[in-house]
């Protein structure tokens, strides 16, 4: 009797054994940052899908806030606007994002964060962040940090999803996304957003509004040897302080 509770009990722990085996084994294969990660890059702090859930953070910026050396400010557009530490400036230079290792740019204000920092996380898997000095591999352009957004993977979501959120001030958000994997060995994921942005703050007696209007689209199309992205996005604000002296426009 007591041999067959050894046998019983050793088989048991093999068994338990092997079983965290498999998890520990699947949590690693699924764990999407081991793949894209590159350390030659520079100092670098990943955020999961988990975590970001966990901290129920919904945009870019909710993450770039946590970033040493940096200071936060609205700029003269009503923008968030990041700077280092003992500097402000209207446009920063200092950040450059990636979606899917495609840079991603901003041609009318040569910021890229006062247009993508506002990005939704709905359709995003993980998202790498470096700092240091620039590196050759990102080209010779300068750039503290560098942020690479990586978004979920069609074959994995095949479905679809949609977010709304309200705030007490009025501003709202709603996004779609939508990802399948096609019969022909395509797959694709769409990504749409629109919110409108209500606030309103005093200045020397007058009301400075920075409403506004976002939109943000994203589509990526694929198979095992061809990989198609397309990023958009446009942002429509009051004036709020502009280029007046005063900081008071008369209309923008």
């Amino acid at each position: 009797m007591k041999i067959i509770l050894l046998i019983a009990l050793s088989v048991g722990l093999l068994l338990a054994d092997s079983l965290d085996s498999l998890l520990q084994e699947y949590k690693t294969t699924s764990d999407n940052s081991l793949q894209t990660v590159n350390e030659k890059i520079g100092h670098v702090i990943i955020y999961s899908q988990k975590e970001i859930r966990l901290m129920q953070y919904t945009k870019l910026n909710d993450i770039l806030k946590e970033l040493p050396l940096l200071n936060v400010n609205t700029n003269q557009f009503g923008l968030t606007n990041y700077s280092l530490i003992g500097s402000k400036t209207t446009t920063s230079g200092f950040f450059r994002f990636f979606i899917n290792d495609h840079e991603i740019s901003s041609g009318y204000d040569q910021s890229t964060s006062l247009s993508w920092s506002d990005l939704p996380l709905d359709f995003v898997d993980h998202v790498e962040i470096y700092y240091g000095e620039s590196s050759f591999s990102f080209g010779n352009e300068t750039g503290i940090y560098f942020v690479r957004i990586y978004t979920k993977s069609a074959l994995k979501e095949n479905g679809s999803e949609l977010n709304g959120l309200v705030t007490t001030k009025g501003s709202h958000s709603e996004s779609f996304t939508n990802s399948s994997s096609l019969e022909n060995g395509w797959s694709y994921l769409m990504f749409l957003n629109h919110e409108q942005i209500k606030y309103t703050t005093l200045y020397d007696g007058h009301k400075l509004n920075t409403n506004g209007d976002k939109k943000y689209l994203y589509a990526d199309v694929s198979n095992e040897t061809t990989k198609i992205n397309m990023g958009y996005t446009d942002v429509s604000k009051n004036n709020y302080a502009g280029l007046a002296l005063d900081a008071t426009p008369d209309s923008g």
